[in-house]
């Protein structure tokens, strides 16, 4: 049901279908597609998946069909369409800013593991070369030392 983190606890999800059917009804009735397209962000950040707004879609769509007379049907299952395309708009516009900030938070953290991993192979590199041309120990372990100190400080 959550294609990414949910915020939503279960008590929340009559609360969430009363929004949706309040919303929906009221671009039915003015057609204000920018409150649309931020409610779409909004369920996005919340944590829904796209499979719950086309499952909210069909619903509605269901609903509309079995109550409204034949008149009426086609103009509004068309604004019921358009309600839908906007706040699909919104949310994919929202998951496409999550997906970009965490990919740029993980080449952050693979970045800053990858300079800690080139220092550690750099400090372990130069104690090696100490190693092979230093005979006496007690300065192989002073320098093997200072070497590691002024790599990490």
């Amino acid at each position: 049901m959550f294609a990414n983190r949910s915020f939503l606890r279960p008590r929340e999800f009559g609360e969430l279908a009363r929004e949706e059917a309040e919303c929906l009804a009221r671009y039915v009735e003015k057609e204000e597609g920018e409150q649309v397209v931020s409610r779409g962000r909004a369920l996005c950040q919340k944590g829904l998946g796209p499979e719950v707004l086309l499952r909210l879609e069909q619903t509605a769509r269901e609903y509309l069909i079995d109550t409204v007379g034949d008149v009426w049907l086609k103009p509004l299952l068309k604004r019921v369409g358009c309600y839908y395309d906007l706040l699909l708009q919104g949310f994919i516009t929202a998951r496409e800013y999550t997906i970009l900030r965490e990919q740029e938070q993980i080449r952050s953290a693979v970045q800053r593991s990858l300079e800690r991993f080139t220092l550690q192979i750099e400090a372990a590199a130069a104690v090696g070369q100490a190693a092979i041309s230093l005979l006496d120990l007690e300065e192989l372990l002073a320098t093997s030392i200072q070497l590691i100190r002024s790599r990490f400080d």
